[in-house]
């Protein structure tokens, strides 16, 4: 059985009641005394999944924090969502190793399990019906349609930003995936299709190669720009905002100590053979290109390692092994 929590911010400091403290149990760095001036902060309509290292600096006003969870894994991914915009933020979500398995495969959703339907979330699946569906979590008309995107013209595809095959260690966690509050509408071909698939296999690539023991764990925050003027690419037919720039922050803390990547996109349909290196950003310069601060609960020591601007995207890509 899927759990969803949703909170509306309070934004009176006077109602603090919890500090911020590292409470992600999956490899989280630093101790309990460690200094932490931007962290995220508990307070009255804020959960205290906002302490967890792939949250970044939540924004907080007419925003939303959606929590997604399974019986089965725990939190599965959090939603940043604004009520007035009438978009999602970012999403953020983190891969440890017993996390990072296979439980369910994609292809029930139209296929069903075994040849036969199946019940998720009240509704029969298994009749060659893709699962995207609204999220019960706020109300209808604060979110995109269903079909928003892709009766638009031009057409856009339904943008995973937590990739559906990201979450296939069950069911739920799949499902949720598919929730019109994790979607942004991209250009299909040369970029949903294209680069932006790119970078979600490299992602998944990061998680087989650094993960290897039960102490390491790989945060991700990925999103598209949806505060600035001059980065909103336009408007659907009924108003909900396309980004002009879709971004991704991936910490991964193992063995070898903490290590972070950026990747920017301009929102654009991009040739074959576009190269993922080409948006590899250090976390310092996303930061400054999306005015988000990422992994902000994390002792400022390695905050301040994390964001190093002096380290370049060459040496970034070296370190992650980028090469096309």
């Amino acid at each position: 059985m899927k759990q969803i929590k949703i909170y509306l911010f309070a934004l009176l400091a006077a109602l603090t009641v919890a500090a911020c403290s590292n409470s992600d149990d999956n490899g989280g760095s630093g101790t309990s005394n460690s200094r932490n001036d931007n962290k995220n902060i508990v307070t009255i309509g804020v959960p205290a999944e906002v302490t967890r290292m792939e949250f970044p600096k939540i924004k907080g006003g007419t925003s939303q924090i959606i929590v997604h969870k399974t019986d089965q894994y725990g939190v599965n991914f959090c939603t940043e969502y604004d009520l007035k915009l009438k978009s999602q933020r970012w999403s953020c979500y983190a891969v440890y190793k017993t996390n990072n398995v296979t439980g369910w495969n994609r292809i029930y959703w139209k296929n069903g399990i075994n040849g036969q339907p199946f019940q998720w979330d009240g509704k029969t699946w298994g009749h060659k019906v893709e699962p995207f569906q609204l999220d019960p979590a706020i109300s209808a008309d604060s979110q995109a349609g269903i079909h928003e995107y892709n009766n638009n013209k031009p057409f856009y595809a339904r943008g995973h930003i937590v990739a559906s095959q990201d979450r296939i260690n069950c069911m739920d966690a799949n499902g949720q995936t598919f929730y019109m509050t994790n979607m942004q509408p991209m250009q299909h071909e040369g970029f949903n299709d294209g680069v932006w698939s790119k970078m979600e296999e490299k992602i998944r690539n990061f998680a087989s190669t650094y993960i290897k023991t039960t102490s390491d764990t790989m945060w991700v925050c990925k999103g598209g720009t949806i505060d600035k003027g001059d980065q909103i690419l336009g408007y659907t037919t009924n108003h909900f905002i396309i980004p002009k720039y879709f971004f991704a922050a991936v910490l991964v803390k193992n063995t070898q100590g903490l290590r972070a990547i950026g990747f920017w996109f301009e929102h654009k349909a991009y040739a074959s053979s576009e190269k993922l290196s080409a948006h590899v950003v250090n976390i310092a310069r996303l930061q400054e290109l999306t005015g988000i601060d990422f992994f902000c609960n994390l002792p400022d020591s390695d905050e301040n390692k994390v964001e190093n601007d002096n380290l370049t995207a060459e040496r970034i890509k070296s370190l992650w092994n980028i090469t096309n």
